[in-house]
């Protein structure tokens, strides 16, 4: 809440910033009483906390999202599903989704490793794209770009990207699930 305050020039921003990132945790929560606190399935969260993106009627899908149904521990979910958000968010707010021709791809898949053990990762990526934006790296970061960075790279000993090119902007999470696992 702090930090949604710092980043915002009225309260009626402040209030909506806030019940975005609410909304997100609501649906993680959602997801996990749906299974009585049990994993849940990776692409149905997903597609949970971007149904917040997409437009009401008629419109064709703008958000496509290519999500493994890698099933993930409640441990996990609350972090996914606020990057989701943030990524969703700032979409609306200065990316591709601000357009009405503006796109969003995402794709996340389950890695196996070739090192004989039962480690896994994530791979989560998110392409924008539109003809009618400017890609360009935004001049002050924002909470949400920190929380991209620094809550999946911390919580799971990962690496996050972020990348405005001349087709669009890119995010990309490389996630060991082993460093939860361990924990």
């Amino acid at each position: 809440a702090d930090q949604t305050l710092q980043s915002v020039d009225t309260p009626a921003e402040y209030r909506n910033r806030l019940q975005g990132r609410l909304r997100a945790l609501n649906a993680a929560h959602d997801a996990l009483f749906d299974t009585n606190w049990a994993p849940v399935r990776l692409d149905r969260l997903a597609k949970r906390v971007l149904a917040a993106f997409e437009p009401l009627e008629g419109d064709s899908e703008r958000i496509s999202i290519d999500v493994a149904p890698v099933m993930l521990p409640p441990w996990q979910l609350q972090s996914i599903a606020l990057a989701l958000h943030e990524l969703g968010s700032n979409a609306v707010r200065h990316g591709a989704l601000k357009y009405p021709d503006g796109t969003v791809e995402l794709k996340i898949e389950l890695l196996a490793h070739d090192n004989g053990g039962d480690d896994e990762t994530l791979k989560l990526s998110w392409h924008e794209r539109s003809a009618s934006a400017t890609w360009e790296k935004p001049a002050r970061r924002g909470f949400g770009t920190v929380m991209l960075d620094n809550l999946l790279e911390r919580q799971y000993d990962g690496a996050t990207e972020m990348d405005w090119r001349e087709d669009g902007f890119f995010f990309n999470a490389i996630l060991p699930l082993r460093a939860v696992k361990e924990a």
